[in-house]
C-alpha cells in the first residue's frame, strides 16, 4: 500500500506546490481534516487557514497559509486555492496593517442586516480581508513560539 500521494497546490497565478507527501491537512467549514494515501474520495471547501503537508521522511510538517477555495481527492490531491503563501513568506508588518484598516471599517458597520447589497458585497470582502490578516498573523506568531522562524 503506498505511504504517499501526489499533491498539487494551485492559486489563479501559480502552481504554488508540487509534489509526493504523506499527509496533507486543510481547514474546511467543518474544521481542519487530514488526507493521506488511498484516502476514500472527497471534494471539500477550503477555508481561510493553515494547509499543512508532510513530505516523506520529514519529521515535522511544513505550514503554508491558504485563502478559501477545495480540495479535490481522489487518486491524488488537488488543491484549488484563492492565495496561497509559506509562512516564512508572510510579510507581518503589512498584515497588522491590513487588520487595522479593516477593524476600523468593520467596527464602523452597527447593523449587517441593515447594509444594501453593494453595501453587503463590500462588508463582505472587507470582512474576508480582516480575516486573512488576521489568520496570517496567527500563523507567523505561533512559528516564532515554535522557533521556526525569526521576524
Amino acid at each position: 500500500m503506498n505511504r504517499t500521494v501526489k499533491l498539487e497546490v494551485i492559486t489563479p497565478s501559480k502552481m504554488f506546490y508540487k509534489g509526493e507527501v504523506e499527509l496533507v491537512v486543510v481547514t474546511t467549514p467543518d474544521g481542519e481534516e487530514g488526507f493521506m494515501a488511498n484516502h476514500s474520495w472527497a471534494v471539500k471547501l477550503v477555508d481561510i487557514g493553515p494547509l499543512r503537508i508532510r513530505e516523506p521522511g520529514a519529521g515535522e510538517t511544513r505550514e503554508a497559509f491558504v485563502s478559501g477555495g477545495y480540495i479535490d481527492v481522489k487518486e491524488n490531491i488537488l488543491v484549488y486555492v484563492d492565495a496561497a503563501e509559506w509562512v516564512e513568506d508572510i510579510d507581518y508588518e503589512k498584515q497588522e496593517r491590513q487588520k487595522e484598516e479593516t477593524s476600523e471599517y468593520l467596527k464602523g458597520i452597527k447593523d449587517v442586516e441593515s447594509l444594501s447589497p453593494e453595501e453587503r458585497i463590500e462588508y463582505d470582502r472587507i470582512e474576508k480581508k480582516h480575516r486573512r490578516a488576521v489568520e496570517r498573523m496567527r500563523l507567523v506568531r505561533k512559528h516564532e513560539r515554535q522557533g521556526r522562524i525569526v521576524r
